[in-house]
């Protein structure tokens, strides 16, 4: 069903979280009292024991490592918002209708992120280097007051997936014939 308030927002940048975005963003949620912020560390994730530490400062987080396939279909059905990268993740999120806001982790993301920004199923944040906190804040901000622009963006989503598969199967198509 289409999330209606911003309640859970998931935090999850793959895997090994190369850049360590993850701690990059974790004071946005200092800013959030009242939402509950899902923060996953992957299997890889080399910056594990940072993460947990700045964690343990938030009342408001729920940490959780190396998920389980069903654990992350959960946790992301559970959610209202994401903030994630553009690879695998972002298609898992897709399929079940979360909205996200996306920061490009490597430079094969970015066909995933500007094809699903065009069909406005997320909000395209930019590469790793012209990311600030302000702008997380202000957009999750503006996504709390405006209500309705957050629904049609949940809602959009939701419908996102039929499309999703038609623009891919288009492509494999084309790739066949060649």
């Amino acid at each position: 069903k289409a999330r209606k308030k911003i309640k859970k927002i998931m935090i999850f940048f793959g895997g090994s979280d190369k850049l360590n975005l993850t701690s990059k963003i974790l004071p946005v949620v200092n800013f959030f009292k009242k939402v509950k912020f899902l923060v996953i560390i992957g299997n890889l994730n080399k910056n594990k024991k940072k993460i947990i530490k700045i964690s343990k400062k938030y009342k408001n987080i729920s940490l959780f490592k190396e998920v389980t396939n069903v654990k992350m279909a959960y946790l992301i059905s559970q959610s209202d918002l994401a903030i994630g990268a553009g690879g695998v993740n972002l298609f898992e999120r897709l399929y079940l209708g979360l909205p996200s806001l996306v920061i490009q982790a490597s430079k094969n993301q970015l066909l995933n992120i500007k094809n699903s920004e065009k069909k406005g199923l997320v909000v395209n944040l930019g590469i790793n280097n012209s990311i600030t906190n302000k702008k997380i804040i202000n957009l999750i901000l503006l996504l709390i007051k405006n209500k309705n622009r957050f629904k049609k963006f949940s809602i959009n989503c939701l419908n996102s997936l039929e499309n999703i598969q038609n623009y891919y199967l288009k492509k494999i198509f084309k790739l066949k014939k060649k």
